[in-house]
């Protein structure tokens, strides 16, 4: 003769779905936290176009002083 309780005996498969999405949340929290730049600046220099022609002239007048 087997008794019956008042739950089942596998526990609701929502429950167990619902935890584990919190704890894959966790996780992905903690490692989006832990891969952020905290350092504030970028790591490359944005130049203008007018910067980037000074810097490529300066560097061919270099060449030809060097010659």
């Amino acid at each position: 003769m087997m008794y019956r309780t008042g739950r089942s005996a596998i526990p609701n498969v929502t429950f167990m779905k619902t935890i584990l999405l919190l704890i894959t949340v966790l996780f992905s929290s903690m490692a989006l936290s832990s891969c952020t730049n905290d350092e504030g600046e970028t790591e490359f220099d944005r130049i203008t176009p007018e910067e980037e022609q000074q810097t490529a002239l300066a560097k061919t007048e270099q060449k030809e002083q060097v010659h």
